[in-house]
């Protein structure tokens, strides 16, 4: 495998970019519909099959029946943003929700 292509295919794409933002600190937004599709499997009892449930509402259950930070992420009027928590030495780790979340 050749490095210069392959970091060229990932600047190309974004990826780095993606991953020099996150570093930065800079939350990332989810809309709380694609929130709640994306992870109702991590409990999906807290979310009912077959009833209606506003999904932001959902969003709040999931989060708060799992085991993550509370300070980590906040609700906004149409998205669930996390924060990624930065270190006393001003270096950022991502600690995200089981999708990297």
């Amino acid at each position: 495998m050749e490095n210069f292509l392959v970091i060229h295919q990932l600047r190309c794409n974004g990826v780095l970019e993606g991953i020099r933002i996150c570093r930065k600190g800079f939350p990332s937004r989810i809309l709380y519909a694609d929130f709640k599709q994306r992870y109702k499997v991590l409990n999906a009892s807290v979310i009912p099959e077959g009833q209606f449930m506003d999904n932001k509402k959902a969003s709040e259950k999931l989060l708060g029946s799992i085991d993550v930070n509370h300070d980590d992420y906040k609700f906004g009027h149409t998205k669930v943003s996390q924060i990624p928590p930065v270190k006393a030495d001003n270096k950022t780790h991502i600690n995200r929700i089981p999708c990297t979340i």
